[in-house]
């Protein structure tokens, strides 16, 4: 990144029910050392006093943009943001976290000319009160996008799915969107960016505290919304395979086979009676099948044929 131009960086940050952490969280946001920044807050249709509460924090900064809906959920907020979003990167804070004052100046100093991604690390908080660490030095690594993509799958872990705490090239965008009305929304989502992006710079410097909390989405999710989970990791493979990336897509289909199975042995073994959650597994089994039969050996065909046909889904 060329140090005598300051791209505009839209910061998009989604607000519902968060009024203990909301001001945090947006102070954080304002007192970053990198200042050409453009602060989105989407109102997702709260019905507590957090939208007072930013407006409060942040009305007299210029910066900021204020943005108001019915509810939606994280998807919709998300992609509210970006519809008005004029940076040239866009970073996104969930509104019960807070980042390091250096964030974003760190992550935009990676943005060379061919680094659509920089990524860093997070670290578990259970309160917002703690004081940010002290940074001495950031390293970075330069892969392809390829490269990323392998470590994402290899990894299948929170620093490489998230879409928080990376910073993208806003033209990424162009043709994805956040997945309307589901849970696991990321994990629909940012293989495909990794995919789209030339090179990604990433790091291991813990310069995003993400809030634990058990009141949260992620903390109160049940089987039935598991299942989104299951959808997006199957399309997932489903995208792998029309891209030919053979040995990311065969890697990926045992992954999802096997959650599959796990799911489905979760339904038998605690007696669910869900005629619902049992076709949406079956559903999501014909669609692997569909997407990965011609890649199986005869036995692994007639298993999957014997499945349907004596109805173990």
């Amino acid at each position: 990144m060329d140090k005598k131009v300051e791209p505009l960086v839209s910061v998009i940050l989604p607000v519902y029910k968060v009024e203990q952490y909301v001001e945090t969280c947006i102070q954080s946001i304002l007192n970053q050392t990198y200042q050409k920044l453009e602060i989105i807050i989407v109102n997702d249709g709260t019905p507590d006093q957090s939208m007072k509460i930013a407006e409060k924090v942040a009305k007299d900064d210029k910066r900021t943009i204020f943005i108001n809906k019915e509810n939606g959920g994280l998807s919709s907020a998300r992609n509210a943001g970006l519809e008005v979003a004029q940076g040239e990167f866009v970073f996104f804070v969930d509104s019960d976290d807070k980042i390091h004052s250096k964030t974003i100046e760190i992550l935009i100093s990676e943005m060379k000319d061919d680094v659509d991604i920089s990524v860093i690390a997070f670290k578990k908080v259970i309160s917002l009160k703690e004081n940010e660490d002290v940074i001495e030095r950031a390293e970075f690594k330069y892969i392809s996008g390829l490269d990323a993509l392998k470590l994402y799958l290899d990894d299948n872990t929170a620093y490489w799915i998230v879409s928080w705490g990376k910073l993208y090239r806003k033209s990424l965008f162009e043709n994805i969107r956040f997945p309307l009305g589901k849970i696991h929304e990321d994990e629909y989502t940012t293989y495909q960016l990794i995919y789209e992006a030339r090179k990604v710079a990433y790091s291991n410097l813990e310069i995003y505290y993400y809030l634990q909390r058990s009141d949260s989405i992620k903390g109160s999710i049940d089987l039935s919304k598991r299942m989104h989970y299951m959808e997006a990791l199957v399309l997932r493979n489903e995208f792998l395979k029309k891209k030919k990336l053979s040995e990311m897509y065969k890697q990926d289909a045992g992954r999802a086979l096997y959650l599959l199975y796990k799911y489905r042995d979760i339904i038998r073994d605690e007696n669910l009676d869900n005629d619902i959650l049992q076709k949406k597994l079956n559903n999501l089994y014909l669609k692997w099948i569909k997407v990965n039969f011609q890649t199986l050996n005869w036995k692994e065909k007639i298993g999957c044929i014997m499945n349907c046909v004596l109805r173990r889904w």
